[in-house]
């Protein structure tokens, strides 16, 4: 499946997520899925310490091409390294939102977060 990094996570209001800056005393960053992908998959949880190193490899390899930004090739089982860690270190609506734009349909035209349809008229034909 293609992923577009470059998404931006939305807040329920429809505004850019912002996240804490990774260099100290920075200026808070756009939340993008590519951005809180990295941060996940080179973000060392403690469990990695159990893991192979071959799959340690592979997380951080993951980190970097997601952080590089633009459409990436990506499969299922990489979609659900990046949900599990997403879920380890950030909170429901962050992962919320990856969950959104890591969904086959949320890819296909690299829109994510885009509102739902209208709901349909009322039986009668009438509106309220």
């Amino acid at each position: 499946m293609k992923l577009n990094c470059d998404q931006v996570l939305k807040t329920p209001k429809g505004e850019p997520m912002l996240l804490p800056s990774q260099v100290e005393g920075g200026p808070p960053e756009v939340a993008t899925l590519g951005g809180v992908a990295t941060r996940a998959c080179l973000t060392t949880l403690p469990s990695d310490a159990n893991l192979p190193y071959l799959q340690k490899g592979a997380i951080g390899g993951l980190g970097e091409r997601l952080d590089g930004g633009g459409t990436i090739e990506i499969s299922a089982a990489e979609i659900e390294t990046i949900r599990t860690r997403v879920s380890t270190i950030f909170p429901p609506l962050v992962v919320n939102r990856i969950i959104e734009l890591t969904m086959p349909s949320a890819n296909a035209d690299s829109g994510g977060n885009s509102p739902p349809p209208p709901p349909p008229p009322d039986a009668d034909g009438g509106g309220d």
